[in-house]
């Protein structure tokens, strides 16, 4: 596979113009229409809150024939029952990371994939709603 497009913005938080990790998403639900997106994210704490913002989202990048994987920490009590159980139902492929050694798992990452273009988004936005607004 060869990428025609990439495109790397770097966003300072709080970002400037108003926008949001949501803008994000609704980027990538438009590339999805047009070709098939893979979706991952790794986040440290996923909720039910953050999770049923995107619902439609991440149904859509299904739908068009695209997966939704995700590697979700539980460290230090972030990530909820609720949103474990929403991000099974919404994804493709899900897995808790947990170190019992104490360290905690933080990273946010969130990588889509298609057969032309790729969007990436680093930063320190978890899968919740305040991480999403």
């Amino acid at each position: 596979m060869r990428l025609t497009s990439v495109t790397l913005q770097f966003v300072p938080q709080p970002w400037r113009d108003g926008g949001s990790l949501d803008d994000w998403f609704e980027t990538v639900r438009g590339a999805a229409a047009s070709e098939s997106q893979h979706l991952t994210i790794v986040t440290a704490w996923a909720k039910r809150s953050g999770l049923a913002l995107i619902r439609e989202d991440l149904e859509a990048i299904r739908a068009g024939g695209g997966s939704v994987s995700m590697i979700v920490g539980i460290s230090e009590g972030g990530a909820s029952r609720q949103g474990l159980e929403l991000a099974l139902e919404l994804s493709d492929f899900v897995d808790v990371f947990h170190d019992p050694s104490g360290r905690t798992f933080h990273p946010k990452v969130y990588l889509s994939r298609g057969d032309s273009s790729s969007h990436l988004f680093v930063g320190s936005n978890n899968m919740t709603a305040g991480g999403l607004f």
